[in-house]
């Protein structure tokens, strides 16, 4: 028996906007809306659009090109990229022989994988500009890397499985892919929750050394770009549990476009508050973690200007 919200043969699957992910795995838009086609492809254009902004902007803002922080930018940046082109050739009908359609899920994988995980080593690499304890830091470098290599594998077989088997073998693969989308996008989800709610914690510490006025407008950005990531988030997982695939992967793409763009701004943004209220400009360092991810900052004599020292890659912010 197949489950639920998924066909018993799965032989040039089409689905609408609204397929679940049994059909949309398998499948391609068939719906006669041109509104939604035009809605799917404006949702992929402009995810390209802000990861293409965004690789522009790491480029230019970092002085040296390496570290952590700076790879995973990059690295997320071009997942987003790659996952929207991707699902546009599959699931838009570009994708006409199996050839095509295999290349086109090959990318879509890359894509996300690097898309997911490289989003959450960006949360990850920012928490050395304020957290002192590498142990904390290397247990949450653990944690992404297992979830990684245990969650992009499984749902990747499980996409391929899907598309390549046949019969009763198919629907065993759809059955488990049902399944494990819903568990990937969840683990996820409380990934990056974690990781968050860490990085506001230190920003917090941080912060309460400095005037409430310039505090309150700070931690008001930073709330207010965590409420939205996680409302972002949530409309990702609400479409994907109630069976609006097609959305849900078209709008995922977006989604972790504009968390990056949120991210970047509001680091940029900290970098400036630290460094009040002597600096013209600073210049911040990001990298692999060693024994200590502790911050010092070193006073130049007779220059407005200090070094937040956290690694080997660096930010320089002209004010």
């Amino acid at each position: 028996m197949a489950p639920r919200g998924v066909p018993a043969t799965y032989e040039n699957t089409t689905i609408t906007a609204f397929g679940s992910s049994g059909r949309g795995v398998t499948g391609g838009y068939n719906g006669i809306s041109q509104g939604w086609e035009i809605t799917i492809s404006a949702l992929c254009a402009l995810a390209v659009y802000n990861a293409v902004e965004i690789i522009i902007l790491t480029f230019v803002t970092f002085k040296k090109y390496r570290g952590a922080y700076f790879l995973s930018l990059l690295v997320a940046a071009v997942g987003v990229i790659l996952n929207a082109l991707g699902y546009f050739v599959k699931y838009m009908g570009f994708a006409k022989s199996d050839a095509q359609k295999y290349t086109g899920l090959a990318i879509v994988v890359i894509g996300w994988s690097a898309m997911v995980t490289g989003h959450s080593l960006v949360l990850w690499s920012r928490l050395g500009l304020f957290d002192g304890n590498s142990r904390a830091l290397k247990l949450l470098l653990k944690a992404i890397i297992i979830n990684g290599l245990v969650l992009h594998p499984t749902t990747t077989v499980f996409v391929f499985g899907s598309n390549m088997a046949k019969g009763v073998t198919q629907e065993i693969f759809v059955r488990g892919y049902v399944i494990m989308e819903k568990i990937q996008l969840t683990i996820f989800f409380l990934q990056e929750l974690v990781l968050l709610g860490d990085y506001l914690y230190q920003a917090l510490k941080l912060l309460r050394h400095s005037s409430k006025s310039e505090t309150r407008r700070l931690l008001t950005q930073l709330f207010a770009m965590s409420i939205i990531i996680i409302l972002l988030d949530c409309i990702v997982i609400s479409f994907e549990y109630a069976n609006f695939y097609l959305l849900q992967v078209a709008t995922k793409s977006v989604v972790y476009s504009i968390k990056l763009k949120l991210e970047f701004a509001v680091l940029s943004r900290l970098v400036v508050f630290v460094s009040r209220p002597r600096q013209v400009s600073v210049t911040l360092h990001l990298s692999k973690p060693t024994a200590s991810h502790s911050i010092s900052v070193e006073n130049q004599p007779n220059t407005p200007q200090r070094a937040l020292k956290v690694a080997d890659s660096s930010i320089y912010i002209q004010k």
